[in-house]
């Protein structure tokens, strides 16, 4: 593909030439670039009008598709993306800041000169399954930092509401697709696995619909033998999903043993990790909380899932608020809840930090 100046405005840049010129963490993109299995491409791009780091997308196309013509069936998931972000228009997604077509030299005719590029805004950052890895969770004094994991969870759901709120859902969130930014401040990238919903329920129809990621998404959306597949509510994926991220972030944990799967989805408790987190923090408190939070949104009975975001979003302030003094009791808690849309760039991060409730 003619990729080295796209539409006068983008040049496209190697990781190495970027990391020549910027001192910044670009784990995540390299990752992204190292996988084989992705629908789209991405590469770091040059703003040559504003002087900025962006991020292009393009189509990730497989032998297969190219041999059965199926090019115009591949560029179509890039263009759903497109239209997530621009439905969505949150700013825990990124941006888009561009779409045209150029040159790709690959194909001939008209698919040559049709190439679809998606830019995005890009911020630096980390993506959470590398900080699980480095275990910033856990203190210097090797104490899991329950409120730093709980206030990082508010804010994954908050992100879930806004889906839910703008008609969207996930079939499945993982850590590779958290970003974090500067304290603890989250962003959202893994845009094919966000998927539209009818009434609540996600769509069986559209593209993303299958994008099932292994551990992460419930396990009915794993049921190919069941009709029940065809009737799953966003929330049904979103809590369970929540409950998994919650899980690793726990235990610093960023991969799964054969233990901790049944039908391609997490189970909690499973024989490694339950009593780890009864008992982090010399048995506190807050592990019996959170142990039991875990339980309720990794059931893999539906009816006995936790699927409320109300619920779920008062279960988290109770165990942000409790001491590992108190007894077991219910305690009223406060009433709140995070509401998050697209805010004016301005003060992009002060913004999004004020909004979380991070000032």
């Amino acid at each position: 593909m003619t990729m080295e100046n796209i539409n006068e405005r983008w040049k496209i840049l190697s990781l190495e030439e970027i990391e020549e010129r910027y001192k910044e963490n670009f784990t995540w993109v390299k990752n992204v670039e190292e996988r084989t299995d992705t629908l789209t491409k991405i590469n770091m791009a040059y703003d040559q009008s504003v002087k900025r780091l962006v991020i292009a997308k393009s189509t990730c196309y497989r032998e297969k598709d190219i041999n059965e013509g199926r090019i115009e069936e591949r560029r179509e998931y890039l263009r759903q993306q497109l239209n997530i972000l621009n439905d969505i228009s949150s700013m825990l997604l990124p941006e888009p800041l561009d779409w045209f077509k150029t040159v790709n030299d690959n194909f001939e005719g008209e698919y040559s000169i049709s190439e679809p590029i998606l830019i995005l805004d890009y911020i630096p950052g980390t993506d959470l399954r590398s900080k699980i890895k480095e275990k910033v969770f856990i203190d210097e004094f090797g104490k899991v930092q329950v409120n730093r994991i709980i206030k990082l969870c508010r804010k994954i759901l908050a992100f879930l509401k806004v889906l839910e709120e703008k008609g969207y859902g996930v079939v499945g969130l993982s850590d590779e697709h958290i970003i974090i930014l500067n304290d603890d401040v989250p962003r959202f990238v893994g845009l094919s696995h966000i998927c539209k919903m009818r009434e609540g329920y996600l769509d069986i129809g559209h593209l993303n619909f299958e994008r099932t990621i292994y551990g992460y998404s419930a396990p009915e959306l794993n049921d190919y033998s069941s009709n029940a597949r065809f009737n799953i509510k966003g929330r049904q994926v979103g809590a369970f999903s929540l409950g998994v991220l919650m899980h690793q972030m726990i235990c610093s944990r960023n991969k799964f043993t054969s233990s901790d799967i049944k039908g391609g989805a997490f189970v909690y408790p499973n024989a490694t990790t339950g009593d780890f987190i009864i008992e982090i923090n010399n048995k506190s408190y807050k592990g019996k909380l959170l142990h039991m939070l875990i339980t309720d949104l990794c059931r893999h009975e539906v009816t006995e899932r936790l699927m409320d975001y109300d619920e779920i979003e008062r279960r988290l302030m109770e165990i942000e608020e409790a001491s590992d003094d108190d007894i077991y009791e219910m305690k009223p808690i406060r009433s709140g809840t995070i509401h998050i849309q697209r805010q004016n760039k301005k003060g992009f991060l002060d913004k999004l930090k004020e909004i979380l409730g991070l000032n």
